[in-house]
């Protein structure tokens, strides 16, 4: 008789902290799974320090690379391990893929990033040539699905980027709301250039919660000195400031060519207000502007909907509500979206392992 999904052996390989959306996704998968086995990334890279880290996330080879993909072997072995879920597989041999595909374990690729997108980077080097190697890969952008045929993968899905509902909710009670503007977030991209700018021209300031020293190199000193960023925020904390926030804005990632962010989710369906910015490379569809989500091009016309908007609350309200009627209706919540997948194919699980 053969097994039920839920009993399969699944181990869980990427970056991995507490309150991060791959967090979020193990905690899904372990209960889908009877058993979910975790292998961390950090946990062999954590050591690696000033030029020596640097090279190996640019280009991985050397005894560390080594240590991780032996350490898979050893897991898969003694765990008796039937599926993998990789997140991001950049640090995974050619090699280590064939003796798992040798052993029929049946190998999931997920990787939020774009290996076709504009960060021509180097630490892509060994993800490109194992990209077809997979049973599955996951893609959350529809322009990967083209660029995954090309390189003749298997089974392509597009896997959308989605919010958590038990992170992301609407307060039970009234939560003041103590703060102007926000954003929870890195500087990629402009985001530094449109917050210091809007900071310059407009004396509008926002409350930012972030990595400190990234966001130090990417600000002028003096304006790093005048925003006074905290650190980084996660799940709980991550949800209140939403709660507290009159308004957040929110960025596309468009070196990666994405269609929208998670952060969009996460802050309307928290509640939250959202000032999404559209650039002309956007391919933003996801949601009617005005009418769903509020959108701005420019610094100046950013400043003039902050302004607009602290003074109508009520015009906010009417937005928020249709934005989580809309994405509600979508079905692109984490949890959903992992049963589902595991449900469509566990015919085709069934059939790569026996």
């Amino acid at each position: 008789m053969k097994k039920k999904l839920f009993d399969y052996n699944l181990l869980y390989i990427g970056d991995y902290f507490k309150g991060s959306i791959s967090s979020h996704r193990v905690t899904y998968l372990k209960k889908i799974f009877k058993n979910v086995h975790l292998i961390n990334y950090d946990n062999f890279t954590k050591n690696l320090t000033g030029i020596k880290r640097k090279i190996f996330f640019r280009y991985p080879f050397g005894n560390t690379l080594e240590i991780i993909n032996s350490s898979i072997l050893e897991t898969v072995k003694k765990k008796y391990i039937n599926i993998i879920w990789f997140d991001k597989p950049i640090f995974i041999k050619k090699q280590t893929i064939e003796i798992l595909k040798n052993n029929k374990v049946f190998l999931i690729d997920y990787t939020v990033d774009n290996p076709f997108g504009d960060r021509n980077h180097p630490v892509w080097h060994l993800y490109k040539k194992i990209i077809n190697k997979f049973d599955i890969n996951l893609v959350p952008r529809k322009s990967s699905v083209i660029d995954y045929r090309k390189k003749e993968c298997k089974k392509i899905y597009y896997y959308p980027l989605a919010y958590s509902k038990s992170v992301h909710f609407q307060p039970n009670k009234y939560i003041k709301k103590s703060i102007d503007i926000s954003f929870v977030g890195s500087p990629y991209t402009n985001r530094a250039t449109v917050i210091e700018e809007l900071f310059l021209k407009h004396n509008i300031k926002v409350n930012i919660n972030g990595n400190i020293e990234f966001w130090k190199k990417k600000l002028s000193h003096n304006i790093f000195k005048k925003l006074k960023i905290k650190s980084e925020i996660y799940d709980n904390n991550y949800r209140a400031k939403l709660w507290k926030s009159k308004i957040n804005i929110s960025f596309t990632s468009t070196d990666n060519h994405d269609e929208y962010p998670e952060r969009i989710l996460q802050i309307i369906m928290s509640g939250g207000f959202c000032l999404h910015q559209v650039l002309p490379t956007d391919k933003f569809k996801l949601l009617k502007k005005g009418h769903e989500v509020v959108t701005f091009k420019n610094v100046d016309e950013l400043a003039h909907k902050i302004k607009y908007y602290l003074n109508n609350k009520k015009k906010k309200l009417f937005i928020i509500k249709n934005g989580i009627k809309k994405i509600s209706k979508m079905k692109i919540e984490s949890n959903f979206l992992l049963l589902n997948f595991f449900k469509k194919n566990l015919k085709y699980i069934n059939k790569i392992i026996y």
